[in-house]
């Protein structure tokens, strides 16, 4: 995935839907580059990374038609949030093994996924159980992330996330 320290193509309706032009926080994918006000290729964790290239492999060939049915249909929203995250989460729990640490994990993406940012689409308590029952419901194979690295501002990340 490319880097690109600025905003994507479509931010004006992605403001118009969130109002989230000028947060230096936010990161989008468009495509193979991930647009931010302040990414670089050597401050957005790893887990991040994965997240944001499942929604690179959601996006296929056609981000347009993709951000779209995005900005306009909040159980797609929710339901491409909701893999991104399954998958941040498996990321995360393969690398840290400690399970009070992953259950604080599990209640931060399960904040950021209830908040105002995607719209409101659900309560934490309801994202802690849509995460866990996706978790339940997918499994990391023993090959994934074995490509991770960054050669100037491309990121290459192997994600595998089958179903159990």
């Amino acid at each position: 995935m490319k880097v690109q320290q600025g905003l994507p193509p479509n931010i004006d309706a992605i403001d118009a839907v969130f109002g989230v032009k000028n947060n230096p926080y936010v990161v989008y994918t468009y495509g193979d580059t991930l647009y931010g006000l302040a990414v670089t290729p050597t401050n957005v964790d790893m887990h991040l990374w994965v997240h944001e290239s499942i929604h690179e492999r959601q996006q296929g060939s056609n981000p347009e038609s993709w951000w779209n049915r995005y900005l306009n249909d909040k159980q797609f929203r929710l339901d491409q949030e909701v893999e991104a995250y399954t998958a941040q989460l498996l990321s995360y729990n393969r690398h840290q093994k400690d399970r009070n640490q992953q259950a604080v994990f599990l209640l931060k993406i399960a904040t950021d996924l209830a908040s105002e940012i995607y719209g409101s689409l659900v309560s934490q308590r309801e994202a802690v159980v849509l995460l866990n029952r996706a978790v339940k419901k997918y499994r990391m194979t023993p090959s994934s992330f074995i490509n991770f690295g960054t050669s100037g501002s491309i990121v290459t990340v192997s994600v595998s996330v089958l179903p159990s």
